[in-house]
């Protein structure tokens, strides 16, 4: 009960320490331990309620619990990790499959099966290093319009499309050197807005450098910007794709989904955990895909653990 209690003390300075930040990430896993702290509560609370003494201590108890279960109930909003919307055909629509393939991945072979098993007609690939990136280099063929980015380190990122009506921009999101590319698609033979995609990846809050959390909320805001300003002026629908090294229960979250009218993709379709990939159910979700108002999502899901990447990929798909 006073782990649950100290985890809500340290989330509320998420926004100026690393460590407090992380503290968001288990939301959903507190949310369920307090469900179960307050079951035992009542339970206890019930037997010995003619005790005066024991009545007493569980009462507080009970109310110890009550507190931490309703601030999480209201932090992760469970309701909107139930099933409720059932996929759609997906015909016609834009399928997009990011993943964080991340560094040290060699397996080209098992990149190049997953891209063909999934056949998304926008592929994202995240901490591509020049190694990889030549080894997959057949890619273009299927994809051939593309915007490659690689780095030795966490920086690679790429974005590959198959549809000629194409443009890419290289943006830097609040000033930070992580690149992030905007894919623009034309969509004139269907009388619809452009789409503008984004793929980012954002900073980890490491805890040895208290700084890069203040950076990667610059990148969140960065990226309401962005949609903002692609709805607003220039009449285009929006979808923000990648890793985001963020929960959806951290207040820069919630600031950027507001800031930036955007659509968490996973509302009512279930949880869709992608870190570390491993932990399958137990895992959390730091990719995300995020849609402006006017976009309508016909299916959305995360692939299995590929033991290659501690990212399990995601894909969704728009019309």
């Amino acid at each position: 009960m006073l782990g649950t209690w100290v985890a809500i003390l340290l989330r509320a300075l998420s926004d100026y320490f690393a460590i407090c930040e992380l503290t968001c990430h288990p939301s959903l896993h507190l949310f369920l331990f307090s469900a179960v702290l307050l079951g035992i509560a009542s339970g206890f609370l019930l037997v010995r309620r003619k005790s005066s003494f024991s009545g007493q201590r569980w009462q507080r108890r009970f109310v110890g619990t009550l507190i931490p279960f309703v601030f999480y109930a209201w932090v992760t909003t469970p309701w909107c990790l139930l099933p409720l919307v059932s996929a759609e055909t997906s015909e016609g629509g834009i399928k997009i499959l990011s993943w964080n393939i991340q560094i040290g991945n060699d397996n080209a072979k098992t990149i190049l099966a997953i891209v063909e098993q999934q056949s998304p007609d926008v592929l994202v690939l995240i901490e591509l290093t020049p190694f990889v990136s030549e080894k997959i280099g057949e890619l273009k063929r299927s994809y051939p319009f593309h915007c490659i980015k690689p780095h030795s380190f966490s920086k690679g990122i790429a974005v590959y499309s198959r549809s000629p009506n194409s443009a890419f921009k290289e943006l830097s999101l609040g000033g930070n050197p992580m690149p992030a590319i905007e894919l623009t698609i034309q969509r004139e033979h269907q009388n619809r807005p452009n789409l503008s995609i984004l793929a980012l990846h954002t900073l980890s809050p490491h805890l040895d450098d208290g700084k890069r959390v203040f950076d990667r909320n610059e990148q969140l805001a960065g990226i309401a910007n962005w949609a903002s300003e692609t709805v607003s002026n220039r009449g285009a629908d929006a979808v923000a794709i990648g890793d985001f090294n963020t929960t959806p229960w951290s207040p820069a979250f919630w600031r950027m989904l507001k800031t930036g009218d955007l659509i968490d993709s996973t509302w009512y379709r279930g949880y869709y955990p992608t870190w570390p990939a491993g932990l399958n159910i137990w895992a959390i979700a730091i990719d995300h895909a995020l849609v402006s108002k006017n976009v309508k999502v016909l299916q959305r899901s995360v692939l299995p653990d590929t033991q290659l990447s501690d990212h399990r990929p995601i894909t969704i798909t728009v019309n």
